[in-house]
């Protein structure tokens, strides 16, 4: 898509951005630049959340003058031919943006490090810029902690949102714009 090769990108564009990072920001000045309507969607309080104050401050600065529209605390929930779906991560509400052409993801960042793995079976030294996550056996004193505090202070109930049941089981209230994503659902 950066290149402009093997993608077609219409000229209504959602980019939804999962980390509220620069990856998201960087596409959307992109698509805007080339004259193309975009809003930028993200799942934090403001596009750039997790960035360094200067930078978030100046690429706010930078979509604005694009006339990219920055929509906070959305999540995406699914999509059609020309809808998206989203959901307000804090009022878990439907949120329906129609008269999309063209729907980016920067969701979920996982390397893919085939390579690394097989050099490592080999026994050949390899690097790696993204860290590689092993799993750690926890101490004993910090998991009798750990279940003595949750008994003490129950966690919360926790939701998922994976399908078309998820509507049912994270109980979306239906508002004025969410009456048709919620029959869809249904």
């Amino acid at each position: 898509m950066l290149r402009g090769e093997g993608s077609t990108i219409g000229e209504s564009v959602l980019v939804i951005d999962w980390r509220s990072d620069w990856i998201g920001i960087g596409i959307a000045e992109h698509l805007a630049q080339q004259g193309r309507s975009v809003r930028l969607a993200v799942s934090g309080i403001a596009a750039g959340e997790t960035l360094p104050l200067y930078v978030r401050d100046h690429s706010a600065a930078s979509l604005h003058k694009l006339g990219v529209k920055v929509l906070p605390y959305m999540r995406l929930y699914g999509s059609d031919s020309d809808s998206v779906y989203l959901q307000h991560v804090s009022s878990n509400e439907a949120v329906v943006i129609d008269e999309v052409d063209t729907l980016v993801l920067c969701t979920g960042h996982t390397p893919v490090d085939e390579l690394s793995d097989s050099l490592e079976d080999l026994n050949v030294e390899a690097s790696s810029v993204t860290p590689r996550r092993r799993a750690r056996p926890r101490k004993r004193s910090t998991k009798d902690a750990g279940e003595a505090s949750s008994r003490r202070h129950p966690r919360p109930e926790t939701r998922r949102f994976d399908g078309p049941r998820a509507a049912r089981t994270t109980r979306l209230q239906p508002t004025a714009n969410s009456e048709r994503f919620l029959s869809s659902v249904a």
